[in-house]
């Protein structure tokens, strides 16, 4: 199980109780689990990065089932084999299994005969190898015999897109500053939705458009020779949705890794991309900003992506600096960052955003005629304003009103 934060809850007693109904083998994520007295008692294995109290909904919600997933910068594919022990968890990749079996089982061997011999315990490290990789030769047969289920379920996964912005409503959504948009997604209830490791490459940079989405995967042998080559790969076909109104989302495996550079991003310009946003990094910054396209990035790099991730996914749901992103999503970057705006709430955030944007001009406006503390008007909650309050009365002078504006106590609409 793949989780978006080392401390988040992936489950817990009621949920994997399942799991032990089922004899299920074991258990792997990198998150967190609760209720571990029970976990325990249940009786499978268990490998988590550690144990917690929280509720898991409040931070995440499961997407997929037997995807190709990156769990703490490995990646696992649907049928790999999974051996753990006291040392740790290996992923040991179906494509090469029998060979990694071949090879380890020559080392556990060569070792047995070696610690028989009492070499000198200096020299121990010299025939040892911690690479657990190669050392579970016992465990791996269980771990790849075969467990028949009946009506075992196998594909569960919601629309990866949210919703339909019109050009219009974009058009709109790029008016505002992305401080409003946050605000108005803020005051709606939902989670966080600036993408706080993409900032602008040059001051000049902005962007509006619908989310492309590409998903990198840590490199493996097998990833590269699955995905499709040349140009039938992801990235292309993520580059060839891109035109004026979209924006190219890009979630990379770590913030340094690069997730393209002049070449690449030529096509980019030569399809007008009205923008790139990733939490990882790029190269031939040089160029990049001469191809004219805004372009927000975790910083810029000299090194080679290949060498540690993989493109696999064009416009799938993607965890980017632990904001998700759907296809279609409204993407608005300016100076202060990049946020993402649900394409099924978009109209209502606008609104939100808008409405406040006209409230704060009007209070900038009085303290500017007006100089004294702002805390007379500012901070306000939308939706939350009353009407006999210093911010009410001064928004009454300029004609706004609950009958006009969601902004007022009583008149919110979301």
């Amino acid at each position: 199980m793949a989780s978006v934060g080392p401390n988040e809850s992936v489950g817990g007693d009621i949920k994997f109780l399942r799991l032990k109904q089922l004899g299920c083998g074991g258990l792997v994520t990198d998150g967190a689990v609760r209720d571990t007295d029970e976990i325990i008692d249940y009786g499978f294995p268990c490998f988590s990065n550690g144990t917690t109290a929280r509720q898991g909904p409040a931070a995440m919600q499961p997407w997929e089932c037997n995807g190709v997933i990156n769990i703490s910068g490995v990646t696992v594919r649907p049928g790999d084999a999974i051996v753990g022990d006291q040392d740790g968890v290996v992923v040991v990749p179906a494509k090469v299994a029998s060979m990694v079996f071949d090879i380890a089982h020559g080392r556990e061997v060569i070792e047995g005969i070696v610690k028989d011999r009492s070499v000198l315990l200096e020299n121990f490290t010299n025939y040892h190898s911690t690479n657990l990789s190669i050392m579970f030769s016992s465990a791996l047969r269980h771990a790849v015999s075969p467990v028949a289920r009946t009506a075992r379920r196998t594909f569960a996964m919601g629309p990866a897109a949210g919703g339909v912005i019109s050009d219009e409503l974009l058009d709109k959504l790029g008016g505002l500053s992305t401080q409003a948009l946050v605000d108005g997604l803020w005051v709606m209830g939902w989670p966080p939705s600036q993408i706080d490791n993409a900032a602008p490459l040059h001051p000049s940079h902005k962007c509006v458009g619908r989310a492309v989405t590409l998903n990198f995967v840590p490199v493996r042998p097998d990833i590269a020779q699955d995905k499709p080559a040349g140009g039938e790969s992801p990235e292309y076909e993520a580059f060839e949705k891109c035109g004026p109104k979209e924006v190219l989302v890009m979630a990379s495996v770590g913030p340094n890794e690069s997730v393209g550079g002049d070449i690449k991003f030529l096509r980019l310009k030569q399809l007008g991309c009205g923008g790139l946003v990733t939490d990882g990094a790029v190269r031939d910054t040089d160029e990049i900003i001469d191809y004219g396209f805004p372009c927000f990035s975790n910083g810029t790099t000299a090194r080679q992506g290949p060498a540690a991730m993989q493109p696999w996914e064009c416009n799938g749901v993607i965890n980017i600096s632990g904001v998700t992103v759907r296809p279609g999503d409204a993407i608005v970057g300016d100076q202060d960052g990049v946020v993402v705006v649900p394409a099924k709430v978009a109209s209502m955030v606008f609104d939100i955003a808008h409405g406040r944007e006209v409230i704060e001009g009007i209070v900038k406006e009085e303290l500017t005629k007006n100089p004294g503390p702002p805390g007379i008007y500012y901070p306000f909650m939308s939706g939350k304003i009353k009407v006999d309050s210093p911010l009410g009365k001064l928004l009454a002078t300029k004609g706004i009103t609950p009958e006009n504006s969601n902004q007022f106590e009583g008149s919110a609409n979301w």
